[in-house]
């Protein structure tokens, strides 16, 4: 079962600052939107399925989505007289994060424990009985 967007397409519409209203505009809206949205679950991991989403997501969710809906081929500049043409920033087609935007959601990400950690070593003062392991004033158990 598909997951809805994390933003609708009227939120998009303000976004971008122009009504968004023809059918097939609001297909294509729709689209960025859901894009967007899987873009932003992928990174995260979260779903926000049952909770309401943060504001700062739905943010990045119209950001990104207004970027693939305004210019959904990533030309960096582009002139209409004596027509200019430009490059692509983007090495890849489609939607993406940008750094800020990955910045904001990493706060939403697991917390994962990785890496190096320190085990104390220190040694407890002895108490010897026979057969038991020695513990700082515990209980003693058994050697096996």
């Amino acid at each position: 079962m598909a997951l809805p967007p994390l933003a609708l397409v009227a939120d998009l519409s303000d976004w971008i600052g122009e009504p968004i209203t023809e059918e097939g505009d609001v297909s294509r809206a729709e689209g960025v939107l859901r894009l967007a949205s899987h873009l932003v679950r992928s990174h995260t991991g979260a779903t926000w399925e049952t909770e309401p989403v943060p504001e700062s997501v739905r943010d990045v969710v119209l950001q990104c989505a207004g970027r693939g809906y305004v210019n959904p081929e990533g030309w960096g500049n582009e002139r209409l007289d004596d027509w200019g043409g430009g490059q692509r920033p983007v090495e890849e087609w489609g939607l993406y994060l940008t750094a800020s935007e990955k910045a904001i959601l990493n706060g939403y990400r697991p917390r994962v424990t990785s890496g190096i950690g320190v085990l104390g070593t220190t040694k407890l003062p002895e108490r010897t009985v026979d057969g038991w392991v020695p513990t700082v004033d515990g209980p003693l158990f058994p050697w096996y």
